[in-house]
Order: structure tokens, then sequence, then C-alpha cells
């Protein structure tokens, strides 16, 4: 199983919005690393975020991109500062490749407790607009594989 995990776009301040949607930059550079997972072949069915406007925002334009006719899902547990658990659950039940779209602290906590069964250790920094890639393996063993940020992404 391959699992894509992305840290929403850059969003506006709570003062300018307290919805706090994606920013012009930020829709810009989720599209850039969009088109980057397009020409990398990358292929999920389903786009899990949190219920978060600039999270949905992010798996809108990422599903858009990628695979229109894809299934945005919201999951209340993958908010900020939500607990792990749950998530970590539907993933052992799962076996199709995925894409979750969320937050700090909650995506490094998830990532630690996926590789090092660990999530308090700091294992990985995450930038806005970025996806880590994530496999899998027949023993149930996650491994990274890559990660990639818009300003590695050349235009």
């Amino acid at each position: 199983m391959k699992l894509y995990l992305v840290r929403h776009g850059e969003a506006v301040s709570e003062k300018e919005d307290p919805q706090r949607p994606l920013s012009g930059e930020g829709k810009k550079e989720v599209t850039k690393v969009a088109q980057f997972l397009k020409r990398a072949g990358v292929k999920v069915k389903e786009f899990y975020h949190s219920p978060l406007k600039r999270a949905q925002e992010t798996a809108e334009i990422i599903r858009n991109t990628i695979y229109p006719n894809g299934q945005l899902v919201a999951k209340d547990y993958l908010s900020p500062n939500e607990e792990t658990d749950k998530m970590v659950y539907e993933l052992s039940q799962s076996k199709d490749d995925m894409m979750i779209v969320s937050h700090l602290p909650f995506l490094p906590k998830l990532i630690a407790r996926l590789v090092v069964n660990d999530e308090n250790r700091n294992v990985i920094g995450l930038e806005t607009s970025s996806v880590l890639a994530m496999y899998r393996d027949a023993q149930g063993h996650w491994q990274i594989v890559w990660l990639v940020s818009p300003t590695l992404i050349v235009d």
C-alpha cells in the first residue's frame, strides 16, 4: 500500500478570514505540487482530509489534478491536535493507496508512529504544501520513500 501524506498549503491569517482558506500563494504551491504528483504517476482514489478549509481546498486541488473522479472524505480525526489512533487503525484495515491532507502537529506524529512506533519522536519536518510518500510492505512495516516540497520543484 502506498500512502501520501500532504501538509495543507499556506493559509490566510485568522484575522483576515477566521475559516483560514488557502492564500493565493498557497493555491499556487499546491497546484505546483499537484502537477508534480500527476507527472510522477501518483494515483489514488480516496483523498482523506481534515474538515478545516485549508486542508479541504488542498485536497480538492490535488484530486482535481491527479484523479478528478476521486472521492474526497472529510475526517474529524485528521484535525491538527487529534490523536493518531483512529487513522492508524483505518490504515491497518486498508489495502488501497490513499492520500491524507492534514496539519501540524498531526502529520509528524502519524509519520513517527508508523515508522518508529512512537509518535513523540521527531522524525521529519514538513513545510506547507509538501508531500511525503510512504510504503507498507507485506509484513506491515512502513517506510518513507520520498518527500517533495514546492521549493524543490523546478518550474
